[in-house]
């Protein structure tokens, strides 16, 4: 960036309309730039000093970090952008109206190549209903998204289908699914869960590959987890930061480690592993109807009933 001595630096967003750009080691403030418009989500692209940024009234714009100028803006969503991911050339972006977009980076513009109007289920008695989307990860052609359901969906965009992965343990509960994150290089698929009846945050984990449940962590003091990130410590282990109503930092620990510290141990609940051949009945959740009452139906002009 140019500032002498400063190698780490943080991005943050706000719904103030700002974009600010700090020094990591310091926490001086380097650079602040007004949007105009209140940010929902961001995510850098790598090797283009270039930030993108989802705005509360559907805008996508990109940023050049270092001149703090707008150099491409488009309306992408009906509603707000909840989400976005930026995978090599690729953005994925996510919004409330529960639309999903894949976008193709060619220079400095933005090409829709993904609109998710035509998915379908890939069992014939799953119900998909559009809902709010909280989150979203892509990795080689598979969406992983969260929202106002029970269960986290996979989209493999290339084939237009949807499967789900169960994330609550009872089909009639409610909750929410915050956030999902995908570790690298072990490839664990780390979901968050809220429980509105018991009021409780947890994590699922699973393996990526064959999405298999392995465990879960809950702590009675954890509340909604609306966003994680994993890093690798100095010793090689793995650290888990979770935010929401409390910012949390977790270890993962080998089993046989000794500590004064206290210790959350990870537990197998057996509810979590059953298959979901059709849960979420849409006749008792709130997000089956949009803001101004109409029935989401597949199929409709006015709800198209995609996620």
């Amino acid at each position: 960036y140019g500032q002498q001595g400063e190698t780490g630096l943080i991005l943050s967003c706000s719904l103030d309309c700002s974009i600010k750009l700090w020094a990591l080691k310091s926490g001086h403030l380097l650079k602040s730039i007004y949007t105009f418009n209140g940010i929902i989500s961001m995510s850098y692209i790598r090797g283009r000093r270039l930030t993108v940024t989802g705005y509360t009234g559907g805008k996508i714009e990109l940023w050049d970090i270092l001149s703090g100028e707008s150099i491409f803006s488009i309306i992408g969503h009906g509603e707000a952008v909840t989400a976005l991911m930026v995978s090599e050339d690729k953005i994925t972006t996510a919004s409330a109206d529960g639309m999903i977009k894949v976008w193709e980076l060619r220079e400095t513009k933005l090409h829709p190549i993904f609109v998710s109007e035509n998915v379908k289920p890939e069992l014939p008695r799953m119900k998909l209903i559009s809902r709010k989307i909280h989150t979203v990860v892509e990795k080689e052609n598979v969406i992983y998204y969260g929202d106002n359901g029970l269960n986290v969906k996979v989209l493999d965009w290339r084939r237009g289908v949807v499967h789900k992965i169960r994330n609550h343990k009872e089909d009639n509960a409610y909750g929410f699914v915050d956030s999902i994150h995908v570790t690298s290089p072990s490839s664990y698929l780390i979901c968050s869960g809220y429980d509105l009846d018991l009021g409780n945050g947890y994590l699922n984990i699973f393996s990526l590959e064959q999405e298999k449940y392995l465990a879960t962590l809950m702590d009675d003091n954890v509340s909604r987890i609306f966003t994680m990130a994993t890093s690798t410590t100095h010793e090689g282990g793995t650290r888990l930061v979770t935010g929401g109503a409390e910012l949390k930092v977790w270890d993962v620990l080998p089993s046989n480690h000794r500590t004064k510290d206290k210790v959350v141990a990870a537990f197998y609940n057996q509810a979590f592993s059953r298959r979901v051949f059709d849960s979420e009945d849409e006749s008792a959740d709130e997000d089956s109807t949009d803001g101004e009452g109409r029935t989401m139906i597949r199929g409709s002009r006015d709800g198209q009933e995609v996620i």
